[in-house]
């Protein structure tokens, strides 16, 4: 984790974004199956559902600790931003986010919109029900 290694003499604002587990595993099953890596004993890796689970096991551990240093960290404000929420309803998300991160750092909010690629959102119905 890079965080620990800023400096702590300033004061930082984080946007955690916030995405369900079972979407990160099946996002990373898919990378790993274009890339050509078999699974275990050559099988694929999303026919794998203990390997699933481990791995789901392992971000939640992962997410849960850099959540823990984050809120205990005294130089860190967090804001956590549901991706699937901010996907459904950009107008209110990103307006909380510039309450947040403070209009003057934001000058160009208004775009913000303009960039979220709903498209890009495949793996929202795949394993995630599985977990």
């Amino acid at each position: 984790m890079l965080l620990p290694q800023l400096p702590e003499q300033h004061d930082y604002l984080v946007l955690f974004m916030d995405r369900p587990i079972p979407e990160v595993v099946a996002s990373q099953f898919k990378m790993i199956s274009r890339n050509g890596e078999p699974g275990e004993n050559g099988s694929s890796a999303t026919d794998n559902p203990e390997r699933s689970r481990q791995m789901a096991s392992e971000l939640h551990r992962h997410r849960s600790n850099v959540r823990q240093w984050l809120y205990n960290s005294g130089h860190f404000r967090v804001y956590a931003v549901s991706y699937p929420d901010l996907l459904r309803d950009p107008e209110s998300r990103i307006q909380q986010i510039v309450e947040f991160v403070g209009e003057q750092r934001l000058p160009t909010a208004h775009k913000m919109k303009e960039v979220i690629r709903t498209d890009l959102y495949r793996n929202r119905k795949t394993i995630a029900d599985r977990y």
